[in-house]
């Protein structure tokens, strides 16, 4: 029986009688999750057993001394950093640590357990979200607080995806980013749709999201045919440049299976740019309604760029937002890029600013502010 093997028999044993908040899934799926996610990024062999045991010391009655005996002092300190020294303190105070020691923090292994950990509650909190109501109920501290400390992690993942040479780091923090992001505007969605609901005298009980499909289309929805809904069945069936349109996502497949670093990948961005000149805020529409949901945020930026929404600056600097979005970018180009924008940043007006938080999504504005209060200040 290898490491790996006995760690899992280990984790099983201590969470045996333990399930996952507010369900009856039993616990162990938690800490195999994690162990999938690092196994998949191409972690560490530390890493990965220390993920399979990181709520030992925390939720069990397992001891340091104990994982040192059984599985090495560096698996033992990984699942030691991972876990809430004090569970005693309020939960935000307990909360703020986390993520000040994240943001100090600069061992690779440690960085990437806490990574799939976090992903890991994510996504299952997600996945509730949408197949329950009373999901955040589970929590002492509801949704708002919840999506305060999910979206500070985010902030850490973005920072540091683009300062690590480390591929498992860097596919870990980008895989929380993706969730983060799919599950924000799936939330800021359901919002706009029972607000659609409401003035179109839908009751509450007719249009409760009950689920989405693999498309994001929620059950009420397709019940109702709201208005909304029927507004986008029209922009897809007749957009304002149909042919235009084709030529577009053409080119969108394309280059979709091209290395971004290749010549044919920039000369196919020049030519969607051609195509694109031509758009109307209805062409957008479909754009955004026919593209994948971790897209969206590139979409919405050229959106603004092409219907003439955002200043020279602006538009300079939504560019190369875009291009730092592209995952395959080597770390040296990114910093390249990095400072590039913030020597744009440097330059914005305070209405360079405005267009920026206007044109971005509604789970980036509090950070770009933040941004902008920090530049008009120094300049």
């Amino acid at each position: 029986m290898n490491e790996v093997q006995r760690a899992v028999l280990f984790a099983a044993e201590k969470h045996k009688d333990q399930l996952r908040k507010g369900t009856d899934v039993p616990y162990i799926v938690h800490p195999l999750g994690v162990m999938e996610m690092l196994i998949r990024a191409g972690a560490s062999k530390d890493a990965v057993i220390a993920g399979i045991l990181h709520d030992t010391l925390e939720d069990t009655n397992t001891t340091y001394e104990e994982l040192v005996e059984k599985f090495g002092k560096r698996v033992a300190d990984i699942v030691k950093f991972c876990s809430e020294p004090d569970k005693s303190l309020p939960w935000k105070k307990r909360k703020q640590a986390t993520i000040k020691a994240l943001k100090k923090c600069n061992d690779i292994d440690v960085l990437c357990v806490a990574m799939a950990d976090k992903t890991h509650n994510l996504q299952s909190t997600h996945r509730d979200w949408i197949e329950y109501d009373d999901v955040w109920t589970r929590f002492k501290y509801g949704q708002d607080a919840q999506l305060w400390y999910y979206g500070a992690i985010c902030k850490i993942a973005k920072k540091r995806c683009n300062q690590t040479d480390n591929m498992a780091l860097k596919t870990l923090m980008l895989n929380y980013w993706w969730e983060y992001d799919k599950f924000t505007t799936q939330i800021e969605e359901e919002q706009d749709h029972r607000i659609g609901a409401m003035c179109a005298g839908i009751e509450r009980e007719d249009y409760e999201p009950l689920y989405y499909d693999c498309t994001g289309t929620t059950a009420w929805e397709r019940a109702m045919g709201t208005q909304e809904q029927r507004r986008i069945n029209d922009i897809l069936n007749y957009p304002d440049h149909a042919e235009l349109l084709k030529q577009y996502k053409r080119w969108e497949t394309k280059l979709s299976k091209i290395d971004v670093q290749a010549p044919e990948y920039d000369a196919g961005l020049v030519e969607m740019d051609k195509i694109a000149q031509h758009f109307t805020e209805r062409d957008w529409d479909y754009v955004l309604y026919t593209s994948p949901r971790y897209s969206h945020l590139f979409v919405k930026m050229d959106r603004e760029k092409y219907l003439g929404k955002a200043t020279p600056l602006v538009e300079q600097y939504l560019k190369l937002s875009e291009r730092l979005g592209i995952a395959k970018l080597s770390c040296e180009i990114a910093d390249e890029i990095v400072a590039k924008m913030d020597e744009i940043k440097s330059q914005f007006t305070e209405s360079d600013w405005d267009k920026l938080i206007k044109s971005s999504p509604i789970f980036m504005r509090p950070m770009i502010n933040e941004q902008k209060k920090k530049y008009l200040k120094q300049h």
